[in-house]
């Protein structure tokens, strides 16, 4: 159940990208200097369900993920070349952590995650990279198990890299780390995209200086591909109540 990965850069070089909501905040990244070269937003498209193109989403690669409602024919491949020609798409990710049924998990079985797997992802391998379901840093069977069960259910499939999420206690880099390492070591050292961290406690002090450590860390680090801290939005990369950068926005996006 895999491919020679096709994507292995192990420097900071194209790393860095953004998890966003609303378009027009992806805006402040897109200035020349920026380190952000890609972007993703739970969604097919950069509007995601508002469709309002108006915000004009900036020339910085776009990456959909597949969402659990979506209908069989021609509409998924439609988007992806849709993708590729007017946002530079170049990869796809599975399911939205369907390993858990909270906030923002997709809830869903592995068989079903398999089936969606050979029905909308497979046929679509070497037109453009795909990555695996991402996958929450839960307790069995949530996880990492979640995603060692997912891989040996899903035979004939091949994967180009695997999204992780992350939160935990902004003390807690040490077991950031740790966890990548061992999911690096699951999935059979292939390319790891981080598309979630962030913290669950700590002071502003201390949460800047875990994003500082471990995107740093990333930079350097084989076993990740690309990272994208939580979140674009007010109050994280965004000043509070505002939409130009925060004081860790303007190092998350230049240094």
């Amino acid at each position: 159940s895999s491919s020679t990965p096709t994507q292995t850069p192990n420097t900071g070089i194209g790393k860095r990208g953004l998890a966003f909501n609303d378009p027009r905040l992806v805006q402040p990244f897109s200035k020349a200097g920026s380190k952000i070269t890609w972007a993703w937003n739970w969604a097919t498209t950069p509007y995601g369900s508002t469709k309002d193109v108006t915000t004009g989403y900036p020339n910085i690669e776009f990456v959909p993920i597949l969402p659990p409602n979506m209908p069989k024919g021609t509409l998924w491949r439609d988007t992806i070349r849709d993708n590729k020609h007017k946002y530079s798409t170049q990869a796809l990710m599975h399911f939205n952590e369907p390993d858990q049924c909270g906030s923002g998990g997709t809830c869903q079985k592995i068989p079903d995650v398999v089936a969606a797997w050979k029905e909308f992802m497979q046929p679509v391998s070497g037109f453009i990279l795909l990555g695996g379901p991402s996958v929450t840093n839960g307790e069995a069977p949530k996880g990492l198990t979640y995603l060692k069960d997912f891989l040996s259910a899903c035979s004939g499939c091949t994967f180009d890299f695997f999204p992780i999420h992350w939160y935990g206690a902004a003390t807690d880099a040490a077991g950031f780390k740790a966890h990548v390492a061992k999911a690096w070591e699951v999935v059979g050292q292939r390319p790891l995209w981080v598309t979630e961290y962030g913290t669950t406690s700590g002071s502003p002090q201390e949460i800047e200086a875990f994003v500082k450590d471990v995107s740093t860390w990333m930079d350097g680090s084989e076993m990740v591909a690309r990272y994208s801290y939580f979140w674009d939005a007010p109050g994280f990369l965004i000043e509070t109540g505002g939409t130009n950068l925060s004081s860790l926005g303007e190092w998350y996006n230049t240094q």
